[in-house]
Order: structure tokens, then C-alpha cells, then sequence
């Protein structure tokens, strides 16, 4: 049996006692069955050994700090102290505090611990289901070995060439071990296998956000409308970290169509699609990541346009979408009402004109074209409507939408 001091932990769960049996243990048990190897102090501690010295080499030799975030937190001092380990190791800008709130508001972290504040953290009352998948989303879906990393030259070398040429689960492996060499032909291989080599794609991205690579600004982006929702996962919370203004637009789609590829799957338990509309966990992260880049890059919120619009503007913004989407040979586009008033202007604000933007969707479409989603009254931020190509043409003057 490995001593304590050698052994590797994906993650060390740091908490309150009073938030043991509720949050800690249980959480601790679902990703232990995931197949993580978890600090905690109940499956890690024996009789005998000395408290703050296995502490210590929890702290020291695990990938990550889970922190339950409570009321409780603040009022003790081991955890606290725990914390402070933590957010000594992310000197080196590399995540390795993943915040848990438990019954506890944004105000009352920033009173305490405003560093803790400004993270994106999962929240128990969303289900502690839920709160394991979003921690697996940042530990992996393939625990590595928990062994020492193998010297760089050779090392490297063998990783990219098990990337492209070894078994599916060997690669995938191979594609998360990358992600802990920053060289310029590590991000260029990791880079490759996003492109061309879906089985690996989503270990690909995790890599290279943990990677922290601009170079892969661009491939996250492209990646915010991929299938599945992990890989757009993943490409929001690195888009958070590393984007900058450019990328604000982008996101924002994300939120005005309220994620309209995750949302198009029906959820569990009978209660269909409309009972989910906007609120996918990505809608959330897409939200938070653009306040992440405010906030970085010191960006104001920009002033709403007057809202002295008429149905004129729409249709010409409305036009717009649809030639530049025929032009590219697309077979069809969903437009959300919410979108086109964003990019028409006066939206979102109080006296905003909602109903023309619907009307004037509605007004446009044709044989062929349906409503995919429809608010209660016919008219709202909610309306999706997919336009399908090609179209019969409508004397409608092109205008800039800048």
C-alpha cells in the first residue's frame, strides 16, 4: 500500500463540520464512485495519525480544492486555513479552488472573502447531482494515474503520439496529461485533435483551458455551437477565463437563444421542452462569463439605444440575418426575438418594442418556415422562429448593424 505522503488526490474537499452530513460526505461518496480519488477527511484519516500533517499533504498533493462556501465556513478557523493553502497554490494563474455555496449569497461571500466571490461556484440548492457534474466537468472524465508526471522530453513525445495513434480511452487520457505541459507543440497537438478528432475533442479543450491558451480563443468560439453540451460547457467556462471583448458577442448569442441546441432535448420526467426554456446550466455560465470579461477588461455595461424603433428596423436587421446566413448555403436559421431586438437596439429596457419584433418575424415568414417556440401570448423575448433557405426575395435595403 502507497505511504499518505506519496499518494496523488484529484480533488481535497474542504468544509465546515456542520456542512459534513449534508453537503461533504455525500458529495465526496458521488465522486469516489465516479471513480476520483477524493481527500476526505473521513475516508482518509485513521487512527493515530496526526491531523494537521495529513492535512497538510492533502493540500499539498491534490489537483484541486473542492470548498464548501457556508454561513458555517466563515465562522471556523480550520477551514479557513485550508482555503489559504488553496489560494496560495494559484500564484501561477492555474485554477485550483472549485467553490461549492451552500445556502449562502454572493453579498455575504463578498463580506468575508471576495477573492471566493468573484469564481464561478456551483450551488447546492441546485442538487448536489448537479453540483458533481459540474466539478467532473473541471477534474475530468478520466481520473489520470496518481503518479508524479514523467520527465518532459520523452514524455511529451509519447503523449502526442499516443494522441494520435493509440486506443480511444488511452488517448483521451494522453489528451488530459498534455494539459500539463505548456510548449508551443503541446497546444498545436491539442489544437489538431479539437479540429479534426471528435472522440477526443472535449479532453482536447479541457487541456487547453487548463493550458490557459489564447491560441485556442477562437477554437473555444467555434466550439459554443458544437452538439454536444459539454464541449460547449467547457468552451464557456474557458471563454470566461481567457476571452476578452471580442468574445462578448458570441456569449451573448448563447443568451439571447437561451442555448437553443441544449434546450431542443427534452429533460427527464415527462415535462417537455417549454417547462426548460432558458434555463440550461450554459444560459447561467454564458452570464457569468461575460460578467468575468467586464469586469476584466473594464467594460461598462453600454448605453440601450432609444427605443424610437418601428417595424422598419426590424425587418432590415431581420433581412440582414437571413442574406448573410443564404449567402454561407445554410439549409435553415433560428432566430430568437430576444437577438434581433438586442442587435436592432432598445433591448433590453423598460419601453422596449417586443410586440413589433415579433410582429415583424412573424410577418416574414414563409411556405416552409415554423415557430419552434412560442411564449404564452405569441409574443416575447422567447420566440424562435426557423427561417429556411432559399428564399423568395424582398425588396428590403441592406443597412449596417453597427
Amino acid at each position: 500500500m502507497d505511504k499518505l505522503s506519496d499518494k496523488r488526490w484529484d480533488a481535497f474537499i474542504c468544509h465546515a463540520s456542520e456542512d459534513k452530513s449534508d453537503v461533504a460526505r455525500p458529495l465526496a461518496e458521488l465522486l469516489k464512485n465516479k471513480g476520483f480519488e477524493i481527500w476526505y477527511d473521513d475516508f482518509t484519516l485513521k487512527l493515530g495519525d496526526s491531523l494537521s500533517r495529513s492535512i497538510n499533504t492533502g493540500l499539498a498533493n491534490s489537483r484541486y480544492g473542492i470548498v464548501v462556501i457556508s454561513t458555517n465556513f466563515f465562522l471556523k478557523d480550520w477551514p479557513q486555513k485550508e482555503l489559504e493553502g488553496l489560494v496560495a497554490r494559484e500564484i501561477n494563474g492555474k485554477t485550483v479552488i472549485l467553490p461549492v455555496w451552500h445556502e449562502i449569497t454572493r453579498e455575504k461571500i463578498l463580506e468575508y472573502c471576495p477573492i471566493i466571490a468573484d469564481k464561478l461556484a456551483a450551488n447546492t440548492k441546485n442538487g448536489l447531482d448537479c453540483v458533481a457534474r459540474k466539478i467532473i466537468e473541471v477534474i475530468g472524465t478520466f481520473p489520470p494515474d496518481p503518479l508524479p508526471p514523467l520527465p518532459d522530453t520523452n514524455a511529451i513525445d509519447q503523449l502526442i503520439q499516443t494522441l494520435r495513434d493509440g486506443y480511444d480511452r488511452e488517448r483521451n487520457k494522453a489528451a488530459r496529461r498534455l494539459g500539463e505541459y505548456n510548449q508551443p507543440r503541446v497546444v498545436d497537438a491539442l489544437l489538431a485533435a479539437v479540429k479534426y478528432d471528435s472522440k477526443v475533442r472535449y479532453e482536447a479543450l479541457h487541456s487547453l483551458f487548463e493550458l490557459r491558451s489564447k491560441e485556442a480563443k477562437d477554437n473555444f468560439i467555434e466550439r459554443l455551437e458544437d452538439p454536444s453540451s459539454r464541449i460547449r460547457h467547457i468552451s464557456i467556462l474557458a471563454l470566461g477565463e481567457i476571452g476578452d471583448s471580442s468574445t462578448i458577442d458570441s456569449l451573448q448569442k448563447i443568451v439571447d437563444t437561451h442555448d437553443f441546441n441544449f434546450f431542443n432535448k427534452k429533460r427527464p420526467g415527462g415535462k417537455g421542452q417549454r417547462t426548460n426554456w432558458g434555463k440550461s446550466e450554459n444560459v447561467v455560465m454564458a452570464k457569468e462569463a461575460i460578467h468575468s470579461i467586464q469586469k476584466r477588461e473594464g467594460i461598462s455595461r453600454p448605453e440601450s439605444k432609444p427605443s424610437s424603433l418601428d417595424a422598419e428596423d426590424f425587418k432590415k436587421i431581420l433581412q440582414n440575418l437571413l442574406d448573410d446566413e443564404g449567402y454561407k448555403k445554410k439549409y435553415h436559421i433560428d432566430v430568437n426575438a430576444g437577438y434581433l431586438h438586442r442587435i436592432t437596439g432598445g433591448y433590453p429596457q423598460s419601453d422596449h418594442r417586443m410586440p413589433v419584433c415579433c410582429n415583424v418575424m412573424y410577418s416574414m415568414m414563409q411556405k416552409n418556415d415554423r415557430v419552434l417556440h412560442s411564449p404564452p401570448k405569441g409574443k416575447g423575448a422567447s420566440l424562435v422562429i426557423r427561417y429556411y433557405f432559399p428564399r423568395d426575395r424582398i425588396r428590403v435595403k441592406r443597412i449596417s448593424r453597427s
